[in-house]
């Protein structure tokens, strides 16, 4: 069987218009999301080249906090039981 397999370029793409509503937000917002989709993300807020994004560390017993500042943003992991 061929499945048709979407990259992270592709998946970036059509993260788009989440990622503009996440920068007008003001308040806070939690995402539950899979890996990948957490992946562009968190490469997205901390402009990371896009050959990174497939390598960015999303551990399961953890919860990232992402602070927007003026010139960058600042993260926090915060280790949750399992």
């Amino acid at each position: 069987m061929d499945f048709d397999r979407e990259s992270y370029h592709d998946l970036a793409i059509r993260l788009e218009s989440v990622i503009m509503a996440l920068e007008r937000e003001k308040n806070d917002v939690l995402i539950i999301a899979h890996a990948s989709v957490l992946r562009c993300l968190v490469g997205y807020l901390f402009d990371q080249d896009e050959n990174e994004t497939p390598f960015i560390s999303i551990p399961r017993s953890e919860v990232i906090e992402v602070t927007p500042t003026a010139y960058k943003s600042k993260d926090r992991r915060l280790k949750i039981n399992e």
